[in-house]
């Protein structure tokens, strides 16, 4: 999807929401540094559900596990720890892992959504003021239940 495909669904729900009559609310949420909350279970688990599975899920799981990272800083070079969460950036792979981190996030809210790269809008129509704090607040909930 292109940004130009991302604006243009949320425009035509909120347009198709004022022509009904009703208000549109959202919430826009940005997952930063998204390759690096990848929990690496979670998309192992989604690459089976994909079909990935046997030995082609133990070399992804090679390949995301047991990763090492150390810190230079005024010339000092901290001791290695490992990685435990979040997919190599910079890697051929890592975007297309992250997509299917998640691809499924529209299937696990009950709102409409718009999603670029890491930029999610879940958006609805509402009636009153009221309905739009009650909307909101379960939007922010849906949303955060599942980046958990």
């Amino acid at each position: 999807m292109s940004t130009t495909d991302a604006v243009g669904g949320l425009v035509s729900g909120v347009l198709a929401g004022f022509d009904a009559g009703f208000d549109t609310c959202a919430v826009l949420c940005d997952l930063s540094k998204a390759f690096d909350c990848v929990d690496h279970d979670i998309l192992l688990r989604k690459l089976k559900f994909y079909g990935v599975t046997g030995i082609q899920n133990s070399l992804f799981k090679s390949y995301l596990s047991y990763r090492q990272h150390n810190i230079f800083t005024n010339g000092n070079l901290s001791k290695s720890s490992e990685v435990k969460f979040g997919v190599p950036q910079g890697s051929v792979l890592g975007p297309t892992l992250f997509l299917i981190m998640v691809n499924d996030l529209e299937y696990n809210v009950s709102y409409k959504s718009v999603m670029f790269a890491d930029d999610v809008t879940f958006f609805t129509t509402v009636n009153n003021q009221n309905e739009r704090e009650l909307k909101l607040r379960c939007m922010i909930d849906e949303a955060d239940e599942w980046y958990k």
